[in-house]
């Protein structure tokens, strides 16, 4: 019994080392593992900062690129504003169909867009503000991909020679008293007889006057000229222009 207490009281101190160095070895892995959490709390910090700052950025963006595209859209352009041209009266439709036969008169198979209501068919006019390439004005569509710029030429009360080309087209190779029209020179509008009851009914002068003489009779044969010429130029045009993606024409008053 006195040998076994000896022994216990040799290795008591050794123990007691062994004890005090796991101690200080626990107690640094717990302080190494603290500064690992604590660096890995500070790394997903800044990382959901710059998650965060990232996310407001892009709203405060697209909240700027939003607000630029209503205020567009409600303010009235001038007439320096450019618009793509492509987007010009861009009317739906139910369908189309197509139509080889105007009242009894063979056409080529050419077609038309057809809508459920009279009510619904877009007016034919419209004023554009102009973009790059076009300027300013009044312009129609007379077929699906043809917009024309239309025109408001001068108008001759007498005589009728400024409003025909001329057979030889070039000045140079007419004669200088020459009243018709050669290229480059610009047209003018000459009424035909009975083409309306207000003979003056599109000078610049008395339009004013002349616009408020006129009732729907008196307009007739100007109007059946005007549409079914319209007509023609639309079946004209879907064909001349099928191959092509958008064309606008301008200038029509100028040969």
């Amino acid at each position: 019994m006195r040998r076994m207490k000896a022994s216990m009281i040799v290795h008591t101190p050794i123990l007691g080392d062994v004890i005090s160095d796991l101690e200080h070895i626990m107690s640094r892995l717990v302080e190494e593992t603290k500064q690992r959490v604590d660096t890995a709390d500070h790394s997903i910090s800044i990382l959901l900062e710059t998650v965060n700052r990232i996310r407001h950025e892009k709203m405060v963006n697209m909240t700027a690129m939003i607000q630029e595209a209503v205020i567009k859209e409600q303010q009235i352009p001038n007439t320096s504003v450019i618009r793509d041209e492509t987007d010009l009266f861009d009317v739906a439709y139910d369908k189309s169909i197509l139509i080889s036969d105007v009242a009894g008169t063979k056409i080529p198979n050419t077609p038309f867009p057809t809508i459920g209501k009279l009510g619904d068919i877009p007016c034919p006019i419209y004023w554009y503000y102009g973009d790059k390439k076009n300027k300013p004005g009044h312009y129609m569509k007379i077929c699906e991909n043809v917009v024309v710029h239309i025109a408001m030429p001068d108008f001759i009360e007498h005589g009728n020679k400024e409003s025909i080309p001329c057979y030889r087209r070039v000045r140079a190779l007419c004669s200088p008293a020459c009243q018709f029209v050669h290229v480059g020179e610009r047209l003018k509008k000459a009424p035909f007889p009975g083409r309306c009851a207000c003979a003056t009914f599109g000078n610049k002068e008395s339009l004013m006057q002349d616009m408020f003489k006129l009732s729907a009779d008196d307009t007739k044969v100007m109007l059946m000229y005007s549409v079914s010429e319209l007509l023609l130029l639309n079946i004209w045009s879907h064909h001349k222009y099928k191959t092509k993606k958008f064309s606008v024409l301008d200038r029509i008053d100028i040969l």
